[in-house]
């Protein structure tokens, strides 16, 4: 399972694809972003980049949403 972002299910349509995908909300959402943010930030451990630290701000950015703070 993973989350989706950037469009990627209309992405998929265009290409002929059928996405399967499920709107997570309230706690499975949280629990989620908590996963993925602790996949990314051990994607970020073993390779120091731009593009890992964005993924890792982006959860961040998401979970400061879900819990109405800001990052």
């Amino acid at each position: 399972m993973k989350l989706v972002r950037d469009r990627i299910p209309e992405i998929m349509k265009k290409k002929g694809k059928i996405p399967i995908t499920h709107i997570a909300e309230g706690k499975e959402f949280e629990e989620f972003l908590i996963k993925k943010l602790e996949e990314e930030v051990a994607e970020l451990k073993n390779d120091v980049n731009t593009d890992e630290l964005a993924d890792v701000l982006e959860v961040v950015r998401a979970i400061s949403y879900l819990i109405g703070s800001s990052p």
